[in-house]
């Protein structure tokens, strides 16, 4: 009962702070429409190589000439061959936005090239133009016109105007997510965790007008104390971040969705390590000055993991390490995976999220109770 009369009368002080509130919602809304309209309709830029995936049942003379093409220095410079490991996992790649295109010959290709009848080179893609069908234009047209014809299994695409190569593709949109999707959401993130100014202002704010010390002198643990305060800083969290995502993706049209009762876990856990850090700064500082500067810095720090895969999704950088202690990375694996399912580990983010949430504020507590005493 403590616990809830805590966490009541610590949410109702915020009423004086009403504007304050409505700054913070407008804020996260403001930031996700320059940050997002930046990037508006456009595909997330993957590397400056196209990833190409490549799979042939076909081991004839033909594929190994296709095979030399594809690794040849000139197309070296602008696509990279990774292999798969079947037509069903290129595909999947694909969708999953892993790769930018997959190739697959079939095993009668060669055997149809040598009879002259017309063979079929299948190839996968998300988007309009890849470096991948100029390559394979030009191995068929090596083939002198109706030797050979490509096709990919989709729709004709109107762009292409050679007669041997008929371009269609598997349409990915609504599987994979945009770049204004990422960046969106780790805009989102971004200004989420300055919440955690909330649990350093809640505790200081207390010192300042002794109410800390009159709660510490009545009958109430430091458990339920801690608890209360926890639980009061979350709810208008929790609160204010609900009606910013619903305007962002009504109003701004950003991708959200999938398993609501995830994304609740994601964003209570998200919300349980700002609150429990904005606590433990304000342990160790006691002063709300500080405790600006040292989130600003740690924010920067740990946004940077999301920004990264935002902009060079599957670049491979210095800083991965910070992927794994980074609640704002995990919270993001869990929001892209459940919207776009597939593309992400979601069980594994919830799994760190929980670990992260537990040691800070098991922390934050056993600062409380030290102090306390």
């Amino acid at each position: 009962m403590n616990i809830l009369s805590i966490a009541y009368y610590t949410a109702i002080k915020y009423r004086r702070n009403f504007w304050v509130i409505i700054a913070f919602i407008l804020t996260t809304i403001l930031c996700v429409y320059v940050m997002g309209a930046m990037f508006d309709n456009k595909p997330s830029v993957i590397t400056t190589k196209e990833k190409v995936g490549f799979f042939s049942l076909d081991t004839g003379k033909v594929i190994e000439q296709l095979k030399t093409s594809l690794h040849s220095e000139i197309a070296a410079e602008s696509i990279m061959i990774v292999a798969v490991s079947s037509l069903e996992d290129g595909i999947g790649k694909v969708e999953k936005g892993e790769l930018d295109a997959f190739i697959f010959v079939d095993r009668d290709f060669s055997e149809k090239i040598g009879a002259n009848e017309k063979s079929v080179i299948h190839l996968y893609h998300a988007q309009n133009i890849y470096t991948a069908n100029l390559l394979i234009d030009s191995f068929v047209n090596s083939f002198n016109g109706s030797a050979a014809a490509v096709k990919i299994g989709g729709t004709p695409d109107d762009n292409d105007n050679s007669d041997n190569l008929v371009v269609t593709r598997i349409v990915t949109k609504g599987k994979t997510p945009s770049q204004k999707d990422m960046i969106s959401i780790a805009s989102i993130l971004i200004v989420t965790f300055y919440g955690s100014l909330l649990g350093s202002h809640s505790l200081l704010s207390d010192w300042r007008r002794h109410t800390y010390i009159r709660s510490r002198c009545a009958p109430i643990r430091s458990i339920e104390s801690f608890t209360g305060r926890l639980l009061g800083n979350i709810s208008i969290m929790f609160v204010c971040t609900i009606i910013s995502a619903l305007l962002i993706k009504f109003v701004l049209k950003v991708s959200l969705g999938g398993n609501l009762l995830i994304l609740i876990l994601a964003l209570l856990l998200f919300l349980l390590i700002t609150i429990s850090f904005g606590v433990l700064l304000a342990r160790l500082l006691r002063n709300i000055y500080l405790c600006g500067l040292v989130t600003f810095a740690v924010n920067f720090s740990l946004v940077y993991p999301v920004m990264a895969n935002a902009f060079l999704p599957g670049i491979s950088t210095s800083f991965d390490i910070l992927r794994l202690i980074s609640p704002h990375y995990h919270t993001y694996q869990v929001i892209i995976g459940t919207t776009f399912p597939g593309t992400a580990d979601v069980a594994g983010s919830i799994a760190i999220l929980a670990i992260i949430a537990a040691v800070l504020s098991g922390s934050a507590l056993m600062a409380e109770r030290r102090i306390g005493r």
